[in-house]
């Protein structure tokens, strides 16, 4: 649900403007990211070590909430992903400061949180897991859409990648892969 906290009306000659100031009501509505892309290939059957992958670019604008980096030091970030063949929880732990970015690895998690431009509280989060079993990606062909969700402490940020911006194939005898790109 969408509150209106404040509206201004500007007059401009003939033409009269309203502008409402719009905020998303505690818990109602989660706050929207934006998911550059996400990459998911498949783990090899055919191979004993579990060689599955996903990789993810997220672009989030932290000034309604502004406790990005904190939640990420304190290990209070997820992801939450899902397509068509299945789904995953990626944790985001192990976080330490590189030079103007955070730098996170944990397990088979690797995750990189850099400030873009001047704007404060702009951030690209990119997130590789690799080894990820069959149980995990699936070992057939994959397909879009591609949802996730960011679990930053108590707020939820969501978004969605179309099936008309993801495309699939197959690597090899055994391999499916699936890339979609916003």
């Amino acid at each position: 649900m969408w509150n209106a906290t404040r509206g201004r009306v500007l007059s401009l000659g003939v033409i009269v403007i309203t502008l409402t100031f719009l905020r998303a009501a505690a818990s109602a509505v989660p706050i929207p990211v934006v998911v550059s892309y996400a990459i998911l290939r498949t783990d090899n059957p055919k191979w004993i070590a579990d060689d599955g992958l996903i990789q993810l670019s997220i672009f989030i604008n932290d000034n309604d909430v502004g406790d990005l980096k904190s939640q990420l030091t304190g290990g209070n970030v997820s992801l939450d992903v899902s397509f068509t063949t299945g789904s995953l929880s990626i944790p985001i732990a192990g976080c330490r400061p590189l030079g103007n970015q955070l730098k996170c690895t944990s397990g088979g998690v690797r995750a990189l949180l850099m400030h873009l431009g001047h704007t404060p509280n702009v951030y690209q989060l990119t997130v590789v897991q690799r080894n990820l079993p069959g149980s995990v990606t699936g070992t057939a062909a994959v397909d879009g859409p591609v949802s996730v969700t960011l679990h930053q402490g108590p707020t939820d940020r969501v978004d969605d990648i179309d099936i008309s911006k993801c495309r699939s194939g197959k690597q090899g005898t055994s391999v499916f892969w699936l890339s979609c790109r916003e």
